[in-house]
Formats: structure tokens, C-alpha cells, sequence
């Protein structure tokens, strides 16, 4: 494959990422903005969550072209979607937790002082909240790949807008050398 291929394919796998992730980021921040203006709390998180959509549509990228995630193509799809839910959300939780000491080492002066301090945070119900609706993003995005790679390639779509009754054909299957007699 050459290389302007691959780079349309990443731009088109990059795209649709980008738009499921920043749909469930930002109707998290949409909701926190709704219960935080009951208390007549400004609160301004949109663009934080279009990058936090980059970088999970990144992340997920790269770890389903690792090496470590290879060996769960071959098993039980759910062990697939247990495995890569867990991974996501784990470097989430990583990716969280920079966040805050980047943001206190500003605040405090120090990284070494940031670092000890970033577990004391009393945000600690919006931490899990957020790791939380992460984790349920990462879980609904991994089931429906899962899904997707088990019925073939464009099935789920087509599957899942064609109307009731309509007879669906199987996609046609290109060519390959060895079908050729």
C-alpha cells in the first residue's frame, strides 16, 4: 500500500474517532455544564473535551495497530472489548492525571510539589465522573468494533440503516488471485 493510501485511511479511521469521541465528550461536558449552572457556576470545558477526543481517537489508533493487542483478534470478542475498555481507560486515567499536575505545577511552582499534591484534589467525585462516562465511550466504541469485525467489513452499517423488510444481499466480495480460475 502506498503511502497516500494509507495516510487517506488514517485520515478517514482519525475522522470518524474524532466524531463518536467528541459526541460523548462533550455531551459529558454539556451535562456537567447543566448541573453546574444550577449552582450559578460558569463552567467552559468544550475544548477541552474536542482534545480529549483527538487524543482517545489517536490512542485508539495506535493501540489496535500494537502488537499487544494482536493476540485478542483471534479470541472470544469479549475478551477483545474487556482488554481494549480496560487499556483506554487506563491511559484515560493516566492521560487525567498528567493533566492535573500539569495544571497545579502552574498553579504551585514545582513539578515535585504538583506531583504530591495532585492526589489531594476534593474534585474527586467529577475525577470519577469523568474517568467513568471515559470508560463508557471506550466500552460502547469497543463493542460495536467488535461487532463490526465479526459481521465484515460495512455489515453493521448496513445492517443498521436499512429498513425492516428490505432483503439484504450479502456486500459483493472483491476478486482475489486465488478466486481467479
Amino acid at each position: 500500500m502506498n503511502k497516500i493510501q494509507w495516510l487517506k485511511e488514517e485520515a478517514k479511521a482519525m475522522a470518524v474517532l474524532f466524531l463518536y469521541f467528541s459526541f460523548y465528550f462533550n455531551i459529558f461536558i454539556l451535562f456537567k455544564k447543566l448541573i453546574l449552572a444550577h449552582y450559578d457556576i460558569s463552567f467552559y470545558g468544550f475544548s477541552a473535551a474536542l482534545l480529549g477526543a483527538l487524543i482517545a481517537a489517536k490512542a485508539v489508533i495506535v493501540i489496535e495497530h500494537s502488537p499487544l493487542s494482536r493476540p485478542f483478534r483471534l479470541t472470544a470478542p469479549f475478551k477483545k472489548i474487556l482488554y481494549d475498555t480496560f487499556v483506554y481507560t487506563a491511559l484515560a486515567l493516566l492521560f487525567l492525571y498528567l493533566e492535573k499536575v500539569v495544571e497545579l505545577a502552574h498553579k504551585e511552582g514545582t513539578f515535585r510539589l504538583a506531583f504530591l499534591t495532585a492526589g489531594d484534589d476534593d474534585d474527586w467525585y467529577g475525577f470519577c465522573a469523568t474517568v467513568g462516562w471515559g470508560m463508557l465511550s471506550f466500552l460502547v466504541y469497543a463493542t460495536f468494533a467488535a461487532i463490526s469485525r465479526h459481521l465484515g467489513r460495512g455489515e453493521l452499517l448496513r445492517f443498521l440503516f436499512t429498513t425492516p423488510g428490505t432483503k439484504l444481499e450479502p456486500a459483493p466480495v472483491p476478486d482475489s488471485p486465488a478466486r481467479i480460475p
